[in-house]
C-alpha cells in the first residue's frame, strides 16, 4: 500500500512537468501540424502516393494555399501556411510524429 501511495504522488509530480515541457501551440500551429501529420501516415504508414496524399490532408476548412513537401529520404512531411510550418516525420514500428515547435 505504501508504495502505491508514493508512486501516486511521485507521478502527480511529474506529469505537469511533462506537460509544460512544450508550449502551447496556436491555431495556426495545430491546423499546420494537422496537414504535416495526416499527410505523413497516408505517405509512410499507408503508402499511398504522394500527390494522393496532399490532398488527403489539406486542411479541415479546405484551405487549398498549404505547401507540402515531402522528403522520402528523410521520411518526413513538412507542411507550410502564413509563416508557419511543422514537420512530421516517420519512424518504423512508431509511425508519424510531429516535431516540437
Amino acid at each position: 500500500m505504501r508504495w502505491l501511495v508514493r508512486s501516486t504522488i511521485a507521478l502527480t509530480l511529474l506529469v505537469p512537468c511533462d506537460v509544460l515541457a512544450d508550449p502551447p501551440a496556436n491555431e495556426l500551429q495545430l491546423l499546420v501540424g494537422y496537414v504535416a501529420k495526416e499527410t505523413c501516415s497516408c505517405v509512410f504508414v499507408e503508402g499511398q502516393t504522394d500527390a494522393y496524399c496532399t490532398n488527403y490532408g489539406t486542411l479541415p476548412t479546405g484551405q487549398s494555399s498549404v505547401t507540402v513537401a515531402i522528403d522520402h529520404t528523410a521520411n518526413t512531411v513538412t507542411a507550410g501556411f502564413a509563416g508557419t510550418s511543422r514537420v512530421a516525420s516517420f519512424t518504423s514500428g512508431r509511425g508519424c510524429v510531429l516535431a516540437g515547435l
